[in-house]
């Protein structure tokens, strides 16, 4: 039997009749049947029992008779392997049986076709129980999986204190950030260094290889030193005081040099000097606290600018200050307090405060002004008084005296000599003067 995979070897009656005629009596025969494989292969069976009867209920259409097969083997012992089905069109032909062909479809037989696995027979619906059984589980293990993920997402995110929600709505709540530790994760301890050790002697030899370059090019004079741990470990000095005068005296760690934006270090440790000694209450207190005449336009309809916010460079002021400097540019920013704040009246704030980092001249120059201000002091006065002399730094200032003048190499601009000038009202933000000794002395 092609269609169903099975076929006849040879048969013998069981019942010794010898009788052929399968009509209205049920016989037992013994045959050998094979399973044609899909690979093709034919695999033998062992003995097996097909039964022939009679059945009247199937009298119509081509169901002359119908028979069942059920393996009867030692290898299929009783009903284990379940493995029978209906015959139709059996029939006995001389001294072996045949097993007709089924119809080609096989749910109008009634069954699914077993199949072999290689080692014995196996029912047709052994092979989708395991496919369910395996899409059971795999929905299971996502189930569990999309639970878990909903768990942790309620647990990690959740924002609300005894059942109410502190989102306002129509803001989209940002992310709780960590607070950070009190002590940097990566930065070493320090070590006294009684022997430089050889790479960083190699570092420093690059650095000054690089610096000479430097002066053989087109820099006039440079100063250059490292300090650990309150020591100067390093320190070298290119050039002459005056380049275009051969007996000009060399350059020494008390040659003074304007330092330009690095001036702002030090109008924000007056800041912090003056949180410490607690004349600012807080950093983030409103700069009117300290200068009540300040005032600027606002288009954004914020709050009042804090402390804070203008020495992060985050308070929106302009980038420059509204200076109108005099004609021969010895001031940079001539004018007092009064006149400053009246021209800053007009100007505009470009920025939100609070929202975005915005480098602004003008907002060192009012912090370093307002804050001496309210300690009824002028900046330079303030800067002497508690930040150079008790560090001992004498070669420093904010004014361009006669002194400090004369330690300052002449520079040159497109080979033309250049002058210093006084940053006067702007000072705070880049008019300091000092030198590589006593800058040493503040880190």
């Amino acid at each position: 039997m092609e269609n169903g995979g099975i076929k006849k070897e040879r048969a013998e009656t069981t019942d010794g009749s010898g009788d052929e005629n399968i009509d209205n009596k049920t016989h037992s025969r013994r045959v050998f049947i094979e399973l044609l494989a899909p690979n093709k292969k034919k695999t033998t069976l062992l003995m097996a029992r097909i039964q022939l009867y009679t059945d009247h209920n199937t009298t119509s259409g081509n169901h002359e008779s119908m028979g069942r097969v059920e393996l009867n083997s030692p290898q299929f012992p009783g009903g284990e392997s379940q493995m029978s089905f209906n015959v139709y069109k059996g029939r006995l032909s001389g001294s072996e049986a045949c097993l007709a062909e089924l119809h080609n479809s096989a749910s109008s037989n009634g069954f699914f076709k077993d199949y072999y696995n290689g080692s014995k027979m196996v029912p047709w619906y052994s092979k989708r129980i395991r496919m369910l059984t395996a899409f059971l589980i795999l929905f299971i293990a996502l189930c569990l999986v999309m639970t878990g993920l909903f768990v942790w997402r309620v647990l990690y995110y959740d924002t609300k204190e005894d059942g109410v929600s502190e989102v306002t709505p129509g803001i989209t709540e940002l992310p709780v950030v960590a607070p950070r530790p009190d002590t940097c994760p990566v930065r070493a301890k320090a070590v006294p260094l009684t022997i430089i050790p050889k790479n960083i002697k190699d570092t420093l030899s690059e650095i000054e290889r690089e610096l000479e370059t430097k002066i053989n090019n087109d820099t006039v004079s440079i100063l250059a030193n490292v300090v650990y741990m309150d020591q100067v470990i390093w320190q070298r000095s290119f050039g002459k005081m005056n380049r275009s005068n051969p007996q000009a005296p060399e350059l020494s760690s008390r040659t003074v040099f304007p330092i330009a934006s690095v001036s702002k270090v030090f109008t924000a440790l007056m800041l912090y000097k003056m949180y410490h000694d607690k004349h600012v209450k807080t950093l983030d207190d409103s700069f009117k606290t300290y200068v009540p005449t300040f005032s600027i336009k606002d288009p954004f309809n914020s709050h009042d600018i804090t402390l804070r916010e203008i020495v992060s460079h985050m308070s929106g002021l302009p980038r420059e200050s509204p200076c109108f400097p005099e004609a021969d540019g010895t001031i940079v920013c001539p004018g007092n307090n009064s006149i400053m704040l009246e021209r800053i009246r007009n100007l505009s704030l470009i920025v939100q405060p609070g929202t975005k980092v915005s480098y602004s001249n003008l907002g060192f120059g009012l912090l370093g002004q307002g804050l001496a201000f309210s300690q009824n002091a002028s900046f330079e006065e303030w800067m002497k008084n508690n930040i150079f002399d008790p560090l001992e730094m004498y070669d420093s200032g904010f004014q361009l005296t006669r002194e400090i003048r004369q330690k300052i190499p002449v520079g040159y601009l497109r080979k033309h000599p250049l002058e210093p000038v006084d940053w006067g009202w702007a000072s705070p933000a880049g008019g300091m003067f000092t030198s590589i000794e006593d800058i040493a002395k503040v880190q």
